[in-house]
């Protein structure tokens, strides 16, 4: 996450106006705490940020995470997306779930085509291509590694 927020968010550190985080914001809006969240930094830990989902953090990584927010002077610590049934852990350590998305997962078994054909059906996987290949021809699609003068396009 340092890297990120560094990069999107203009900080120094992993710390970030809660209510600047893009895809927290209709949360934060939801939750009613969006007027708070807006000036309260919030600490996000190491790579959580993008994960789909996480691990709970063991107790020696949550000390040194709560730490580390409290040196960055962030009033919230976030783990997003931890994975269903680890939430306990973190309850016990006085942290508050915020219900925001199911977990899913998308296990191979055999390939990804034939697996997406086997659960989702000819006419649907049919209908899968058709639309990835309307995308495709209507949209210029971008990815950013490292710095902006290494940006490839598609």
């Amino acid at each position: 996450m340092a890297a990120c927020a560094v990069l999107l968010y203009g900080t120094h550190a992993p710390v970030v106006r809660l209510g600047a985080i893009l895809h927290w914001h209709a949360v934060v809006g939801a939750l009613g705490v969006a007027a708070v969240a807006e000036y309260d930094p919030a600490f996000v830990a190491h790579g959580y940020f993008y994960r789909p989902h996480t691990p709970a953090p063991q107790d020696a990584q949550l000390d040194a995470d709560r730490s580390e927010a409290e040196a960055g002077a962030a009033r919230w610590l976030l783990y997003p997306v931890v994975r269903t049934g680890d939430g306990e852990a973190l309850a016990s350590r006085g942290f508050v779930e915020l219900p925001w998305f199911v977990e899913s997962e998308f296990v191979v078994e055999e390939d990804v085509e034939r697996d997406l054909h086997r659960l989702l059906g000819r006419s649907r996987l049919k209908e899968r291509h058709r639309l990835i290949r309307r995308a495709d021809e209507s949209y210029i699609w971008q990815a950013a590694v490292g710095p902006r003068s290494r940006m490839r396009r598609w």
